[in-house]
């Protein structure tokens, strides 16, 4: 053997003993596990803000997920700030909500009977302000957004004049419109006081043309006085104020401007959440018992294109106005055809500067401000956070990508009277607050979401690809008829301007057993049911104001086409004006929910509760409207006994009307590859059963982490990592794909706790002969390279 060929062989025989001696140190660079960085989430209450800071800054917790403005963090020691990091947020926004109802026909004036007022209204006739809409509007020239923000939220926001806020992207073009009616920060209560006097003018004189025997006079005390037909009374306006925050300072200011320049009375109902929000959205508004509202909301994550807030803010049909009220027939229709795609491209940003205009002049929400808030997270505890640049801490991703020292996310909720929750954990009509709806974000996984960035949505579950055109049809794609029960085939003659076909990436539940088409077709039909009169799920409210929105979307839909056990493609007319992203997110359909817990839950709604005999309903209504015994709740102890007793009913044929529910009606007329089986029916029913038995909760899902269990008693929640091989997302994956889309990682740091490494190599080895291993791989490596040069 020559010199050369020694040298190499022992380069090359050395390297391999290297190798295998340095294998241990690499095995324990641990493989990233399926599931997020964290182990555990534990989620706690405080009922106090400056308890839930003082804790995050001593370490009792990680996260006081609360944002508050930056002058409250200058009150703490600077030695306490620096154990702080604070992740801002411009997500939050207040406005007044203003009740516009008269129900007597007769211009503002409403009457309260059968003691539907409670305790804050006689029975009586009442002259309402807030039904002249002049009045409403004059409250924008009333309030001093200015003074607002300054001295009320310290310089932490800024003023905000409509759905649209500052910080959005929309802002720049739609602010001309403000422009446009003279709207300014400062306001102009003079103005805005001879707007209520030619209002009143103009009322007085409406009522004397209609003959009714009505009038108002100013009373010897500077309020407004109402003759109802009987007596002079004062005109009184029930002012409900939140207590928790801000608003309390922001309604009291707003009330001493309303008494001073419109000369009605305030009572000023200063409450916290529960009693405000149960009598302002969950209450009917023609009882009377709210005139205005301090109201707070959080836009939980980025979102480009305004025209879903807009309808959502202004309009009757969306369903989140005073029940009962519409709009001008020129913004419900407008903000239909904006969401419904119904706008040619060249239009849209003119159609919403209509909207936006049309709504202002409405003012049955008059907004107030956008708020400037800052999250705390404790720095020596938490890392790598990516936050939504305007959410903060609220958007879906902070907590899949956040790690610890040990695994462990410390996390506390506020609530003043230390409710943890203020509606039922159910996905159909539930999950109508922030304190619900952050935690179950991370219990379930999305189809798509907007990027904390940008706002526009990505793909998460989900690939899709996008065929815009004319496209025709295929006669055998799939819709189905509420009526009849059953999917169909559309037949020929159909032409789509789009085709997106979606693949899904499908894991296992968290029950175990594995996801399915069957999961996203079971959700098609369920609306349509809800306004069929024929159908046992049918529900008069949800008809009467959601089914608009209901019809335009089914409508849009042409057809579905079944491509594989994983794949759908979808045709329709809608396509959005701007971006392909929002109309792939339009279409896309993504199940948080197994069917069978769906299924259970809904015989309980439609049949009541096996176990207990009481009734349910999925919606707020349906407890104060139509006679329903309960909101019906995933995590509530006694209904979640219901709905493991109707899961058992289902799979053992033993309840009335289970031909309805076990095989669901939502799958009839499937083809036989998609059809559940008896099998798959009854393995997901099982599963149910069985987790319902171990964790006491049917908040069953798909996300990076399961609810392991929930203390109603101590309010506490414990949320695990989901680990099961079947998830498609490992703990790096977030931080690296936000990363990539150019997110700032707050405060970087350790990577996430993982298994304990495999036993080392025993270290004799290394140490008895590594030295003189590792000088003579480096001279013979040093060897082989010089001869290849020369």
């Amino acid at each position: 053997m020559s010199r050369k060929q020694l040298l190499t062989a022992i380069a090359v025989s050395s390297l391999m003993v290297l190798l295998l001696l340095t294998s241990a140190p690499m095995a324990a660079a641990k493989p990233a596990r399926p599931g997020p960085p964290l182990d555990e989430i534990v989620v706690t209450v405080r009922m106090d803000e400056e308890v839930g800071i003082r804790d995050t800054v001593a370490g009792r917790l990680d996260v006081f997920l609360w944002g508050n403005p930056i002058s409250v963090y200058e009150a703490l020691e600077e030695a306490e700030r620096e154990k702080l990091v604070l992740v801002r947020s411009t997500a939050a926004f207040y406005d007044i909500d203003v009740n516009p109802i008269n129900d007597t026909g007769v211009p503002g004036v409403i009457e309260v009977s059968g003691g539907e007022g409670g305790t804050y209204r006689a029975d009586g006739l009442y002259f309402n302000p807030w039904a002249v809409r002049e009045i409403r509007y004059a409250l924008n020239w009333l309030i001093s957004r200015k003074f607002i923000v300054e001295e009320i939220l310290g310089g932490s926001g800024d003023a905000m004049y409509s759905p649209v806020a500052p910080t959005e992207y929309a802002n720049a073009t739609v602010y001309e419109v403000y422009q446009a009616l003279g709207l300014r920060p400062e306001g102009d209560p003079e103005l805005a006081e001879s707007m209520v006097e030619d209002a009143i003018s103009n009322i007085k004189t409406i009522w004397a043309d209609m003959g009714v025997p009505y009038d108002l006079r100013m009373g010897a005390d500077g309020y407004w006085e109402f003759f109802d037909g009987t007596s002079w009374k004062t005109v009184e306006v029930n002012f409900f104020i939140r207590i928790e925050d801000e608003r309390l300072y922001l309604g009291r200011y707003v009330a001493g401007m309303i008494e001073h320049y419109f000369h009605f009375k305030v009572n000023k109902i200063e409450k916290e959440r529960g009693i405000c929000i149960s009598e302002v959205y969950y209450g009917d508004p023609s009882a009377y018992r709210w005139d205005l509202y301090t109201a707070g909301w959080v836009s939980m994550a980025e979102w480009k294109y305004p025209e879903w807030s807009i309808a959502q803010m202004y309009a009757g049909w969306y369903g989140w106005m005073p029940m009962g009220y519409y709009g001008p027939s020129e913004l419900e229709q407008l903000t239909l055809d904006l969401c419904y795609g119904k706008v040619p491209p060249e239009q849209y940003w003119d159609k919403i500067k209509e909207a936006i205009r049309l709504g202002i002049q409405e003012s049955v929400r008059v907004f107030v401000a956008e708020t400037w808030e800052f999250f705390p997270v404790n720095k020596d505890r938490v890392y790598n956070i990516v936050a939504g640049t305007r959410s903060g801490l609220w958007t879906i991703y902070p907590f899949r990508t956040a790690t610890t020292p040990d695994g462990k996310l410390r996390v506390s909720e506020y609530s003043a009277p230390g409710t943890l929750f203020m509606s039922p954990w159910n996905p159909v009509g539930g999950f109508q607050d922030v304190y619900s709806e952050v935690l179950w974000r991370y219990v379930r996984d999305y189809g798509d979401y907007p990027d904390p960035i940008a706002g526009e949505p990505i793909p998460i579950r989900v690939t899709w690809s996008i065929e815009k055109g004319h496209i025709p049809v295929p006669p055998t794609a799939l819709k189905y008829n509420a009526t009849e029960d059953t999917w169909y085939e559309v037949g020929s003659g159909l032409v789509a301007n789009v085709s997106i076909t979606f693949n899904y990436k499908f894991s296992k539940w968290h029950d175990g057993h594995p996801m399915s088409l069957a999961d996203v077709l079971y959700l098609i039909p369920f609306s349509l049911q809800e306004i069929d009169p024929t159908d046992p799920l049918y529900n008069w409210i949800v008809d009467y104001f959601f089914s608009a929105g209901i019809l335009e979307y089914d409508k849009s839909v042409l057809g579905y086409e079944i491509i594989n056990d994983t794949a759908i493609r979808v045709y329709g007319t809608y396509v959005h004006p701007v971006s392909d992203a929002v109309t792939a997110d339009y279409y896309l359909i993504w199940p948080s929910l197994p069917w069978q817990v769906y299924a259970a839950m809904e015989y309980c709604v439609c049949f009541g509760g096996p176990a207990y005999g009481v009734t349910y309903g999925f919606y707020w209504w349906d407890v104060d409207y139509l006679g329903k015994d309960y909101w019906i709740d995933m995590i509530v102890p006694s209904h979640v006994t219901d709905i493991k007793a109707a899961a058992e009913g289902l799979k053992d044929k033993t309840l009335p009307n289970w031909e309805l529910f076990r095989i669901h009606r939502n799958f009839n007329g499937l083809p036989a590859d998609v059809m559940p089986t008896e099998a798959e029916a009854v393995a997901g029913y099982e599963a149910l059963i069985n987790w319902a038995d171990s964790h006491h909760h049917v908040a069953i899902s798909n996300g990076p982490y399961y609810m392991d269990r929930w203390d109603p008693d101590l309010r506490v929640m414990y949320l695990k990592a989901f680990r099961d091989e079947s998830y498609p997302f490992d703990e790096e994956y977030w931080v690296k794909r936000l990363e990539e889309m150019g997110a700032t990682v707050l405060n970087p740091g350790p990577p996430a706790v993982g298994p304990a490494p495999p036993p080392p190599t025993p270290t004799w080895v290394w140490y008895a002969v590594g030295g003189a291993i590792a000088a003579i791989v480096i001279i013979a490596v040093a060897v082989v390279v010089l001869r290849k040069r020369a």
